[in-house]
C-alpha cells in the first residue's frame, strides 16, 4: 500500500517587496520511493485582492535559486502590466 506523507516543517511571516507573505517549508516523503524526503518551499504573497503562490522543490541545492521572493516580484509586475 502506497503511503505518501507531507509534514509542515516550518512556517514564517515574510515581507516580499512590501507585500505580506507566508513561507511554508514542507517535508514530503513516499513509502514507494527510495531516498530521503524532499523539502518543498511554498511562498504565498498578497498584493491587494490578488494572491500569488510560488512553489519550488530544490533537488540538488539546499534552498531555492533564484529566490522565491524575486520570482514573485517579477510575477506581480508582469500581471500588473497585463491589466
Amino acid at each position: 500500500m502506497r503511503r505518501a506523507a507531507s509534514f509542515c516543517r516550518s512556517q514564517s511571516k515574510q515581507r516580499v517587496g512590501g507585500h505580506q507573505a507566508l513561507l511554508l517549508v514542507d517535508l514530503l516523503s513516499d513509502s514507494e520511493v527510495a531516498g530521503p524526503a524532499l523539502d518543498t518551499y511554498v511562498l504565498w504573497t498578497i498584493d491587494g485582492a490578488d494572491i500569488y503562490l510560488v512553489s519550488t522543490m530544490p533537488l540538488s541545492i539546499p534552498s531555492p535559486k533564484p529566490a522565491q521572493s524575486s520570482l514573485t516580484l517579477k510575477l506581480i509586475s508582469r500581471v500588473r502590466a497585463l491589466r
